[in-house]
């Protein structure tokens, strides 16, 4: 199986491509990069996991995060499609509000209401997905990855405050769980 990847510079992407997936390196919010960059690849999954994800950059900044977060998933979803290729659309549990969170999580059945501009962003990316896409794909919500870089945080708590909320997952768990489609400790 033959998997490329976007945002392979970052916390996720760079482990998948540690696994073996292939860098899909283009700015996604430039169509004729992306398609460059994907065509003739013959990718049977593409992982899109660019995406700008910091919310308070999306606050200040929010066309550049519709650019990258909703035009950079059309533009993916559309090389995808003349490749063949089924895109995994990496999304987040920002579509959610977080009142009421059931005890067990959100599921893809319970409504989306985001309450800021990254989540709308990432909705409105899933709409584009489920909208555009003419090969099958997926859609996964995550909550918070965490690496290396938050375990060595952790060893001086006075210098970094997690969110209590959050459900942290490891970030290799979670690309494992991607790339095979396994549940992993479970």
């Amino acid at each position: 199986m033959k998997i490329g990847v976007t945002g392979s510079h970052g916390k996720l992407g760079s482990v998948l491509v540690a696994m073996g997936a292939i860098p899909i390196d283009a700015d996604v919010t430039v169509a004729e990069q992306v398609q460059a960059a994907i065509s003739g690849k013959n990718f049977n999954y593409i992982i899109h996991c660019a995406a700008m994800t910091d919310v308070s950059d999306c606050e200040i900044s929010p066309n550049m995060a519709k650019a990258v977060n909703v035009n950079g998933t059309l533009n993916v979803v559309n090389a995808a499609n003349d490749a063949k290729s089924s895109v995994v659309l990496l999304s987040t549990d920002h579509v959610f509000n977080g009142k009421n969170r059931p005890a067990d999580g959100y599921s893809e059945k319970d409504t989306p209401d985001p309450l800021n501009t990254y989540g709308f962003t990432k909705l409105a990316a899933e709409t584009v997905m489920l909208s555009w896409a003419t090969v099958p794909g997926y859609i996964v919500r995550t909550s918070k990855l965490f690496d290396k870089s938050l375990l060595d945080q952790l060893k001086y708590p006075q210098e970094y405050s997690p969110y209590i909320e959050k459900s942290y997952m490891w970030v290799n768990h979670f690309a494992a769980a991607i790339v095979t489609g396994k549940q992993i400790g479970r």
